[in-house]
């Protein structure tokens, strides 16, 4: 299933706001007369209004304590903030949107307003609804990250409820960066209560030694003046390239742990096939000739159908812990004093990312619930097990038939035709849940493409007032393709073969 959408946002803003400045206490001048006062400048994410006196916490990280930290993605640093909960990234697999994003105080992305340079970062995807993607911000040219974990709605609007982030570039820098970063996970799987729990449910057990999740990043910066330091120019170009961490790698995630390691979970959905009830029999009247009307839980073996007796599917090792990406980064940000009091400034961004999310096979879910008895394909064994001898529906006796090919037989002789709803009622009452390992896991692959380009002019007014006038425009190209998953309308059509 492919699903291509063009999302589109053009923004004009213009803000004049007053420059922040600070009452002195008078008493205090008393006692320092003679003591000289510099002038003080505080910024809280970037806000500049004398009118608000916040007592909201701000946390400023700089790009030093990212890069100290060996990591990769900025997203990584914030989610060890305490008030920074987790949000979309790579490690996100059942529900991915294929972005990275930020959650304030977990009120959910979409309550957290994300700048960059002061300026509203776009929404990244379709799929992400309108949280901004952080994949697309240059952490190259990162020079710090503030967040302030109040509620900014009165500056921001209803946006800002859970608090605001703002990265700030290091545009101005001059001459030429590089970074070339390889970082890979190396674990020693030797949890023996974990292994041993695996194994007793005859479960893979994950390798002794592992090396993986395997990511490359290169990036380059550019910067420098132009016009003898009237203006300056930069421009950056990033890659990153990161490889997959399947959950059947680690002890810890060999199996759906329950509660205090008590057993592996499971899904009853499981590889050979499975034919149950769940008490279909005595919900639809469906008795045997003896009268009773016995519960059905069967898994196939070869050509018959031998109790279950609990067997069930590890869904667990296929799953991503780490989806593989590949990004492609690049930009441009430059600015020119016309004037004294006007600054031309433009910025220009591309992004492109492919990534993929993976979790368990498919399956046939119970998504047959009368599987026709008059099957030719079922053995003798497999018809005695899900007909036998019955009572049909509406209290008519059907006879004892002694293989799914009689059945057909015997039907064919009725006044009904061959697909009519009637032939439907010659049908066991059961779910078949079938694990679709012969294919592949299902997977959802995202693909998309961010352009962003801004224009704009800033300045003073006077001591007091500034102004900023930009206009702003985002594209985003993204396609989304859900693979390997089955189609139950197909698997109704197989199974009624007639």
């Amino acid at each position: 299933m492919n699903k291509t959408k063009l999302t589109a946002l053009h923004r004009l803003s213009f803000v004049i706001y007053p420059m922040a400045f600070f009452l002195v206490n008078t008493s205090l001048l008393a006692q320092e007369e003679s003591s000289e006062v510099e002038e003080i400048t505080v910024t809280g994410s970037r806000i500049q209004d004398s009118n608000i006196v916040s007592s909201s916490h701000i946390t400023t990280v700089d790009a030093e304590a990212i890069e100290n930290r060996g990591l990769t993605r900025v997203e990584d640093y914030l989610n060890d903030l305490p008030q920074i909960s987790p949000g979309q990234s790579i490690t996100n697999a059942n529900g991915a949107s294929g972005t990275a994003s930020v959650n304030l105080r977990n009120m959910g992305c979409g309550r957290t307003l994300v700048l960059l340079n002061g300026r509203r970062l776009a929404p990244g995807t379709t799929g992400g609804g309108n949280c901004a993607d952080l994949n697309s911000i240059p952490t190259l040219l990162l020079d710090k990250v503030e967040v302030l974990t109040g509620g900014a709605t009165s500056v921001y609007g209803s946006d800002a409820v859970a608090g605001v982030v703002n990265f700030v570039l290091d545009d101005d820098f001059e001459g030429f960066r590089s970074s070339i970063t390889h970082s890979f996970y190396q674990h020693k799987n030797d949890n023996s209560e974990l292994r041993d729990l695996v194994a007793s449910y005859d479960y893979a057990l994950a390798d002794k030694n592992i090396r993986v999740g395997d990511t490359t990043k290169v990036a380059f910066a550019f910067g420098g003046d132009i016009d003898n330091g009237r203006g300056h120019m930069t421009a950056f170009v990033e890659k990153t390239d990161t490889d997959p961490i399947l959950q059947g790698d680690y002890d810890i995630s060999a199996c759906a742990l329950r509660s205090g390691y008590s057993g592996c979970g499971g899904s009853s959905t499981i590889p050979p096939g499975r034919f149950a009830d769940f008490g279909l029999y005595g919900a639809y009247g469906f008795t045997l000739a003896d009268g009773t009307s016995p519960r059905l839980d069967h898994k196939v073996v070869g050509d018959t159908l031998m109790p279950r007796e609990g067997q069930a599917y590890n869904y667990n090792p296929t799953n991503y812990f780490q989806r593989p990406d590949t990004r492609y980064n690049a930009g441009l940000f430059g600015h020119y004093d016309i004037s004294d009091n006007v600054t031309a400034y433009v910025e220009a961004r591309y992004m492109k990312s492919e990534s993929v999310a993976q979790i368990a096979y498919s399956g046939t879910f119970g998504n047959i619930t009368r599987f026709p008895c008059y099957n030719p394909l079922m053995s003798a064994q497999q018809y005695g097990v899900l007909c036998g001898q019955w009572v049909g529906m509406g209290g008519d006796h059907a006879p004892d038939f002694a293989s799914g090919a009689a059945a057909l037989a015997y039907i064919s002789g009725l006044d009904i035709a061959v697909g009519n709803g009637d032939i439907i009622d010659y049908g066991a009452p059961t779910y078949h849940l079938k694990r679709n390992v012969e294919g592949n896991p299902r997977q959802g692959a995202f693909f998309y493409k961010n352009f962003v380009n801004t224009a704009g002019i800033r300045g003073d007014i006077n001591d007091n007032w500034s102004y900023d006038l930009n206009v702003q425009s985002t594209r985003v190209d993204y396609q989304n393709e859900y693979r390997n998953d089955l189609s139950v309308r197909a698997i109704n059509n197989a199974v009624d073969i007639v």
